[in-house]
């Protein structure tokens, strides 16, 4: 399956809110500054803010051919979603990058069918799907919002990632 679509972090900059203002800053920079390769946003209302250091989490988005595997990521939390349109037009989402977790990724899944995950992907799922069928629920109340130009079917159909990523130590990235 491939992306029917580019999106992320195409233009090399993230908004991030810090002291009530929101900031454009350069990807590079916080890569370098925290010794990661990736971010994995996630929506506010999933955040593990609860969870300790060690950890295991399991985080499902939309497929992700990227080529470049990672090790190292940063978990912002999506204050405000941004959306990306057929035409190109892009709306940025708004992170917070304060008191976040760094973690260390253990297995990567670029893509697959969702009628292929085994009930070991839903122990531990950040946005506590455990079952296809709320994985599914969860996807498309994700990305109908940063994706509105995509039917449900468009959305489902591309098949889901997979990153097991274990919670190493809590950071806050200041600008």
């Amino acid at each position: 399956m491939l992306n029917k679509y580019k999106r992320g972090l195409s233009n090399g900059f993230v908004q991030l809110l810090q002291n009530g203002r929101v900031f454009e800053v350069p990807v590079s920079r916080i890569f370098q500054k925290l010794s990661v390769q990736e971010l994995v946003r996630i929506p506010k209302s999933e955040y593990p803010d609860g969870a300790l250091i060690g950890e295991t989490f399991i985080h499902f988005g939309l497929p992700v051919h990227d080529g470049n595997p990672t090790e190292f990521a940063v978990l912002p939390r999506i204050i405000k979603n941004g959306y990306f349109r057929k035409n190109g037009e892009e709306q940025l989402p708004i992170l917070s990058f304060d008191n976040v977790w760094i973690a260390k990724k253990t297995q990567n899944i670029e893509s697959i069918s969702y009628n292929l995950l085994t009930n070991k992907y839903f122990k531990n799922a950040i946005g506590g799907c455990s079952d296809e069928s709320e994985l599914k629920k969860l996807i498309l109340s994700r990305y109908r919002k940063t994706l509105p130009d995509l039917t449900d079917e468009e959305l489902l159909s591309q098949g889901v990632s997979v990153r097991r990523i274990k919670l190493l130590k809590r950071i806050t990235f200041s600008y």
